[in-house]
């Protein structure tokens, strides 16, 4: 008797021993430890990144616009967004059609395409929703940190960016790393009442569109080339902003125009953002010294040229609308 009670126990202890493996398995296939999750702690998991497009034609872009700042000037979401000016400005429209296959206006993209917003009414909770659901997705454990240097002189400027990315994980982390340009009180206006209000965080440029690969549990600096604002009018340096955005190497598809997903393009889900206001640092102007005469001279007219092309574009852009 006691044999066969020995025998029923030592068979429930095998039984339980394998279910428990079982279980233990499975926990460790659905939770990827390369993520961090951070709603199990209650908090943002990262900065969510809001890429928002609009046409200043449009008045539900205008509201929409003064919506997502009055949101960013809350503090109570961990964001940061830029806007892409699509109609006064051919590098914007380009990107959005290039990498976003964009169906209309207004649309906000919500840490690359893992939420998007298409033309729906200008209604705050509408976005504060997305960027509430965006803030507690996993994500890889990252720290950014953003160092700029700005000169400026008679005749040129430019922009020095350093990249500190910090892998705090056990895997190294392959990613890609987007430096955006953007123009904190922007040129580009829309009418709000009586008054124009300028769009905020413009998009103006890349200064860094790179694959990039970082060690596990290692901090790397990366150098962005130099960028030199080649935009008519020149930029004020005091209202440069530059953000840099990590994403991952893998897309998964996406739809500019939900719910009728008709207009697919290729998502990289952001996991970290840094966001770096500009100091501006004025050179004193030299003269042209016998040194470097020649690249001085290069300078001015390289500038010179590109104003002048700008002048040509914008005035073909008259003539279109006219005729």
């Amino acid at each position: 008797m006691n044999e066969k009670f020995w025998k029923i126990g030592f068979t429930i202890i095998v039984i339980f021993s394998l279910f428990s493996q079982v279980s233990a398995i499975h926990i460790l296939q659905t939770d990827n430890s390369t993520y961090q999750n951070s709603t199990l702690e209650n908090e943002s998991s990262h900065k969510v990144f809001c890429e928002l497009a609009v046409n200043t034609e449009l008045t539900n872009s205008a509201e929409t616009a003064k919506i997502l700042q009055e949101i960013y000037e809350s503090k109570e979401y961990d964001f940061q967004y830029i806007t892409y000016v699509s109609d006064q400005y051919p590098q914007a429209s380009d990107w959005l059609s290039d990498e976003y296959n964009v169906r209309g206006f207004p649309t906000c993209f919500f840490d690359g395409g893992f939420e998007v917003l298409y033309n729906v009414p200008a209604l705050k909770d509408h976005y504060e929703n997305k960027i509430y659901i965006a803030s507690y997705r996993n994500v890889y454990d990252l720290d950014v940190f953003l160092n700029t240097r700005w000169f400026e002189d008679c005749c040129s400027q430019k922009l020095d960016i350093e990249i500190n990315v910090k892998n705090n994980e056990e895997t190294a982390y392959n990613g890609i790393l987007k430096v955006y340009i953007v123009e904190r009180n922007s040129r580009w206006t829309y009418q709000s009442g009586e008054n124009n209000e300028s769009y905020k965080y413009a998009f103006l440029d890349f200064a860094m569109d790179e694959r990039i690969i970082v060690p596990a549990g290692e901090n790397v600096t990366f150098a962005a080339p130099t960028w030199v604002p080649f935009i008519f009018d020149g930029v004020d340096g005091g209202e440069i902003v530059a953000i840099a955005v990590l994403s991952d190497q893998y897309p998964y598809k996406g739809y500019s125009d939900p719910p009728y997903n008709e207009y697919s393009f290729s998502s990289h889900a952001v996991d970290e953002v840094a966001v770096k206001k500009v100091r501006r640092k004025t050179i004193k102007s030299n003269p042209i010294t016998i040194e470097k005469p020649l690249e001085k001279m290069l300078q001015i007219l390289q500038r010179f040229l590109f104003r002048l092309s700008s002048f040509f574009h914008n005035i073909n852009e008259i003539m279109n609308k006219v005729f």
